[in-house]
Formats: C-alpha cells, structure tokens, sequence
C-alpha cells in the first residue's frame, strides 16, 4: 500500500515539475503541495489498518483527492491568467502591431528600438491567408508564416526585405524575426519569442496610436 502511495506521489510530482517549467509558477507553490500531500499520505497510514476508521480514510482519501487537485489548478495559472485583461487569446492574426521593444521573461526590462520614424517602424500584420506584412527601422518587409494555435508555435517562414540604411536596433530586429519560434498574445499584447527567455514586446497599433 505504501509503495502505491509513493508511486502515485512521484508520478504526481512529475506532472507538477512539468507546470512549473511551463508556467513559471515561483517554487513556494510546489512546497505548499509536497507538505500537503505527505501530510495527508501520513494520515491514511495511520487509518489503514484500524477498521473502526474505514469511513475516516474514506473521507481522508477523497480530500487529498480534492486537495492536490486544487493544489494543481492554482499552480497551473499564471499572474496573467488570473485578471481578465491578461486571458491568452488564441492567435495574433488580424491586427496591427508595433514592437515597444526587446523584452526577457527574467525581468521587467525592455530594451527600446530605435528609429528615426518610429510612428512607422517595426510593425508587424498577420492576415488569415499565411501572409505577414510589417517594417523595421527604414524598410517594408512581407513574407509568410506559419502557427500552430494549440502549441503556441510561429514562425516567419520567408522575410522579403532589404537591409539598406537600417539603424543598429533594426538590424536586431532583423536577426529576431529570423529566429522567432513561439508565441504568446494577449488582449494589449503580443509577444514573439525567439529564445526561450527573450522576446519582442508589441501592443495593438493603430494610426491614432
């Protein structure tokens, strides 16, 4: 009975490990769940050989149930999930956005972009046929692209553009498009990912911006 716990326990805590990594959930959460779950092993085998307190492990067993439960759903949402303007939407297409700069999920830093026409630089359109279209410091860039909306995936998979006159940001901004691999967008904003920790920061634009 013992190892059924512990083998439950680890395969449980597999699972949680894999929420930590994916919503960058801070590590108090997984201390909160591991006490909780051995304090309430610890319950049941103190009950599991008494008869008299069938019914009390029965209860014991279905809160533990319930608790890791809820343990897991709190961990699985993120600061941004649990406020209504910050619910993930499921794609970018359809809008218009313009970079406010080179951002890293480390901190609150962002690194802004510099132009010498910044109402009409670093844009970016995604249109429902596969087709993008944007600029970056001094020139208009198109090309194509593809998403997978369930994984969360995007990338630009053709950039047609020259590199005349672009300023040093520009040519960052060139090399990220390149390597953009993920996505993450909200209601004010989308972020391209093209490492794992840095990402391009945009909020909707619109010529009134």
């Amino acid at each position: 009975m013992r190892f059924v716990w512990l083998k439950l326990f680890s395969t449980i805590r597999r699972l949680f490990c894999l929420v930590l990594c994916e919503k960058r959930i801070a590590p108090l959460n997984f201390n909160i769940f591991c006490a909780t779950f051995f304090l309430l092993l610890h319950l049941l085998k103190a009950t599991q050989f008494n008869d008299k307190l069938k019914m009390q492990k029965k209860r014991l067993f279905f809160l533990s149930v319930l608790l890791v439960s809820l343990a897991v759903f709190y961990s699985s949402c993120s600061k941004e999930d649990l406020f209504a303007e910050n619910v993930q939407l499921q794609s970018p297409v359809g809008k218009t956005w313009r970079l406010q700069g080179f951002a890293n999920t480390q901190n609150d830093n962002v690194q802004i972009a510099f132009s010498q026409n910044l109402e009409y630089s670093y844009q970016i359109t995604f249109k429902k046929d596969s087709i993008w279209f944007g600029s970056s410091s001094t020139n208009d860039l198109h090309g194509k692209y593809t998403i997978d909306k369930v994984r969360r995936l995007l990338t630009l998979a053709e950039i047609v553009g020259t590199e005349r006159g672009e300023v040093a940001s520009g040519n960052l901004y060139m090399y990220c498009l390149q390597n953009v691999s993920a996505y993450e967008v909200f209601e004010n904003e989308l972020r391209l990912f093209y490492t794992k920790e840095n990402y391009l920061k945009y909020a909707p634009y619109s010529p009134s911006n």
